[in-house]
């Protein structure tokens, strides 16, 4: 867990580093006062936009590592699985070969030994119980009782590892001789794997889409409306269109002849910059949106 946690604080950042979400969303808010003061001045909303632009690489960025780092904790089980079968069948063979040199009356110190630093191993991984027969095998159990290692033999655990790890890939079940036992497996090495993997980094995830959702509903446009005026009769080459948004009034560039409202919107888009996304009938722009606008009396709408 500490191995994996000063992974995650390396994500975020030190505080007086200036490279963490707190520095870029507080570089963003600035910007945007900024611009909100002085709305047409293009080096203001140049910054604001970079600003923007800088924010959310950022978030991106903190996203991306949160799922590298739980594609680290799906590889690091897939190894563990390995290193548990391959100890639980060397204490079952180990059992074999002690059972008969006490039976035959030798000694089986050493035997016992390699016994011993295989179970350390397995205890290591997960939590375990064990006890040694009359006949000197060992028997291992996991700490809810389900059987690892017997006279029959070993158990076998498998995991499949997803390789390439997103906040929507759906990652393997931990088995034991089929059978899911992921929630049963709670201590060891792999026990902190699966907390990190199911619990804790998509908690992170799930804190930064809030955040970013947040942030999203904080910044957006809220006007609804857009009423377009120009000055002359029909629209002709060079004309501009005004447009007032939250209260405020934006003149766009000059468009071509016979400007459709896809044309405003693109005027728009050039004024504008990082405001290019604009709410019109209510809430953020939805799929299927159009623009409306009133020209010399006239209503037209976007396509």
């Amino acid at each position: 867990l500490s191995t994996y946690y000063k992974q995650i604080d390396s994500v975020f950042g030190q505080v007086s580093s200036g490279r963490t979400v707190n520095s870029a969303l507080d570089q963003f808010v600035s910007a945007m006062q900024t611009v909100a003061t002085t709305p047409q001045d293009p080096v203001a909303q140049g910054a604001d936009v970079s600003a923007g632009q800088t924010l959310a690489q950022t978030l991106n960025q903190v996203s991306a590592s949160i799922q590298s780092i739980r594609q680290g904790t799906d590889t690091a089980l897939s190894a563990d699985v390995t290193t548990l079968n391959n100890s639980l069948t060397s204490i079952a063979s180990l059992n074999s070969q002690i059972s008969e040199l006490q039976a035959e009356g030798q000694t089986t110190a050493a035997l016992q030994d390699q016994r011993d630093q295989a179970l350390t191993q397995v205890a290591q991984l997960m939590g375990v119980s064990s006890f040694v027969t009359s006949d000197g095998s060992m028997v291992v159990l996991t700490t809810t009782g389900q059987t690892l290692v017997d006279a029959v033999g070993a158990a076998n655990f498998s995991y499949t590892s997803a390789g390439n790890v997103t906040a929507t890939t759906n990652l393997s079940s931990l088995k034991l001789n089929g059978a899911d036992v992921t929630n049963l497996v709670t201590t060891g090495s792999m026990g902190a794997l699966l907390q990190l993997r199911d619990t804790a980094l998509p908690g992170l995830t799930a804190q930064l889409n809030q955040f970013t959702n947040n942030l999203f509903n904080a910044a957006a446009v809220t006007q609804s409306t857009l009423p377009f005026t120009n000055s002359g009769a029909a629209p002709a080459a060079g004309d501009t269109f005004t447009a007032t948004i939250d209260g405020s009034t934006y003149n766009t560039s000059a468009l071509p002849a016979n400007p459709t409202m896809s044309s405003i919107a693109d005027a728009l888009n050039v004024q504008f910059k990082a405001r290019a996304s604009i709410a019109v009938g209510g809430g953020a722009p939805q799929a299927g949106d159009t623009f409306t606008a009133t020209i010399d009396g006239t209503p037209y709408a976007s396509v």
